[in-house]
């Protein structure tokens, strides 16, 4: 390697980092934020109103799928951009999203008959005019990522969470029901746009290539598809639920799903967004492309584990705390579904890994299988309740783990047990943490008997006994880590190294 090259892989390695942290900075504020907002709506509103709207946002987020054509991640993964290929990006996908918006508000009354619930068809309708308005912040927003502009979208994502919450908590307020959370869908829209066009200051010219077009249908054809399978494997529970039990206890799944997703969101999202660019700049370099594999998943591995097994450990007691005694029974669904964690992490950096050498075709029967199997699983569980759905989707998830690290085995030479192993540390170590802390919670009621207590005293406890096990057991894992983000907190936090 030459002086140059190795100097741009540090370029890149630290770009990478940077990123990582600001997407995470960004990530704790906005999701910080909405999560608060949303647990104050899901104190205000119950598990009916959120059931409800959950059966009207998925098929809004199937909609939003088609709309947007994968045109924005085909615009990240151009090695080269030109400026014509963004602006047929930008007016095809403000094109699609107002054809699916319109098919959307034709189509809500027959989804509302297929899913049992008419209640959904208004709410549906008008959740289906924020595509359109969605769309024109689409290619902006894949440019900043373009240009590892986290910063940016820091701030805008800031804004926007606790703009859009307050509305929808002072509709809630003013008895708007599940009406608010239109409302909070549609100033977080509007909003979303005018910082997305502050943010990156690209202003589109009126100008499109059908021949510019077809150079990224192919890529985007296939990330539509893709996008779409993952979507409904997680969600297509929730049509099965409505139809057996009805929209409450759609609400209580998604509740239980909720608090997973925040930890995704939080851990999860900032690195997946940011691992899709850097494979795709390191894809002609297979060495680099496995080291940072590894490195990712050995990232991912410290944050996620013990995020997930922690709360596994309380889950009950916080729901009652944040939720309230509504939502009761929640906290053991979410229990159920943590036995899921190995392939929670693998999904969200595979599927990038195959994406960035351009094998969507992998990704697509990794998808599918797992879709099949989601909807057989869940079938075959629902006479047995919630928890017996959230059973068979752990189960489900182990069963197509080797065939998607098969996948990277075969287009991308990562061994599957090498892959297996980088987070066996932190997932020895978060074991221990959250049987310990399990075991601790009738010692900490007999202490106090109140629920805030132990979940307080519990996440202390489990806090200090995973750090204490990673620095004695996962040192060669965290070093490089430190290593690589002391420089670049330090110039966050506008201090000298030490």
């Amino acid at each position: 390697m030459s002086k140059t090259e190795a100097d741009g892989y540090q370029d890149l390695k630290q770009r990478t980092t940077t990123s990582i942290l600001w997407s995470v900075l960004r990530v704790l504020w906005s999701t910080g934020a909405t999560f608060v907002i949303f647990v104050c709506l899901a104190r205000i509103l119950g598990p009916s109103d959120f059931g409800l709207f959950a059966l009207a946002a998925l098929f809004l987020d199937v909609s939003r799928i088609f709309a947007s054509a994968g045109l924005g991640d085909a615009i990240i993964r151009q090695h080269v951009l030109e400026e014509e290929m963004a602006d047929t990006a930008f007016w095809a996908n403000f094109g699609l999203s107002t054809i699916v918006a319109t098919i959307v508000i034709i189509a809500a009354p027959f989804y509302a008959q297929m899913i049992h619930n008419t209640n959904v068809t208004h709410i549906l309708q008008a959740l289906a005019l924020t595509l359109p308005i969605s769309s024109l912040a689409g290619i902006h927003g894949a440019r900043l990522t373009r240009e590892y502009k986290h910063k940016l979208f820091a701030i805008q994502a800031a804004i926007a969470s606790i703009v859009s919450g307050i509305s929808g908590i002072t509709a809630a307020l003013m008895g708007l029901g599940v009406w608010s959370l239109v409302v909070q869908a549609w100033v977080g829209a509007v909003l979303g746009v005018i910082m997305a066009w502050v943010a990156s200051r690209w202003v589109p010219k009126v100008r499109f290539s059908p021949s510019m077009l077809r150079q990224i249908a192919s890529f985007s054809f296939s990330t539509t598809f893709n996008q779409l399978l993952w979507l409904l494997m997680g969600r297509v529970g929730d049509i099965l639920i409505s139809r057996t039990y009805g929209q409450a206890e759609v609400g209580r799944y998604r509740i239980a799903w909720r608090m997973y997703e925040l930890i995704g969101q939080l851990a999860l999202a900032p690195i997946g967004s940011v691992s899709m660019l850097t494979f795709s700049k390191l894809q002609h370099e297979p060495e680099k492309l496995k080291a940072a594999y590894y490195r990712m998943i050995s990232i991912v591995g410290l944050l996620v584990l013990p995020l997930l097994l922690g709360y596994a450990a309380l889950a009950e007691e916080i729901i009652k705390v944040i939720f309230s005694e509504q939502w009761a029974g929640t906290g053991k669904i979410s229990q159920v579904l943590a036995l899921m964690i190995v392939p929670f992490v693998f999904n969200y950096i595979s599927p990038g890994m195959l994406a960035a050498v351009n094998k969507p075709g992998a990704i697509t029967k990794v998808a599918a299988l797992q879709l099949a199997l989601t909807i057989l699983f869940t079938w075959l569980a629902l006479p047995w309740g919630l928890v017996g759905i959230a059973a068979a989707y752990a189960l489900r998830s182990y069963l197509t783990l080797p065939y998607q690290q098969y996948q990277l085995k075969r287009f991308v030479d990562i061994p599957v047990l090498t892959a297996l192993s980088k987070p066996l540390v932190p997932l020895l170590v978060a074991l221990v943490m959250a049987a310990v802390v399990w075991s601790l919670r009738p010692v900490l009621f007999g202490i106090y008997d109140n629920a805030l207590f132990v979940v307080i005293t519990g996440s202390f406890i489990g806090a200090v006994i995973y750090v204490s096990g990673i620095l004695i057991f996962g040192r060669s894992l965290v070093a490089p880590i430190i290593t690589q983000a002391q420089p670049i907190l330090n110039r966050i936090l506008k201090r000298k190294p030490v």
